[in-house]
């Protein structure tokens, strides 16, 4: 199951840390970002045009955002490292967005990055068991609930009904 990111955020956010706080990527959260990228979503959402006739399963082609017309290539493998045959950068996917957003006058962190990667549908989490463990219920509650129960218990038992105190 998959969630918007924003929803996860808020879920991870009440987990891990007091509400109202900015959210902190750490780096197996970036791991797993850069892990669960398509790259077909990657490139669509950088606005670059990948090469079909010369794209594989294991190697993405495409014209590179960082060369002068159409001439430039960009290989990207399938494991998230890149090269600008053009312009000789490299690096991982996140240096990638990095460089693209720079180039537009938009400078990122990684962890921006990453959090651009989720939010533009590039990437996704996977919704985790423990974001869903059901909240401890308050001690108000609890003592609410306990007596209930024990008039429900009072009131089956069939000698108390005979003598007026039940059913």
């Amino acid at each position: 199951m998959l969630l918007p990111f924003t929803l996860c955020t808020m879920q991870l956010e009440r987990k891990l840390q007091k509400p109202g706080t900015p959210f902190i990527f750490t780096s197996e959260l970036i791991r797993e970002v850069v892990r669960n990228t398509s790259l077909d979503n990657l490139l669509i959402c950088l606005s670059i045009q990948k090469d079909e006739r010369h794209s594989t399963k294991k190697v993405f082609w495409a014209v590179s955002p960082f060369a002068d017309g159409r001439s430039g290539k960009l290989r990207i493998e399938r494991h998230g490292k890149w090269f600008c045959c053009s312009s000789k950068k490299s690096g991982d996917i996140l240096s990638l967005v990095q460089d693209v957003q720079r180039q537009k006058g938009i400078p990122l962190l990684r962890e921006h990055a990453a959090h651009w990667l989720l939010e533009s549908g590039a990437s996704w989490l996977p919704v985790k068991e423990w974001l869903y463990e059901p909240e401890k219920p308050s001690p108000q509650k609890t003592k609410v609930n306990t007596q209930a129960q024990e008039l429900k218990s009072i009131q089956s038992k069939p000698t108390l009904a005979s003598k007026g105190l039940g059913r």
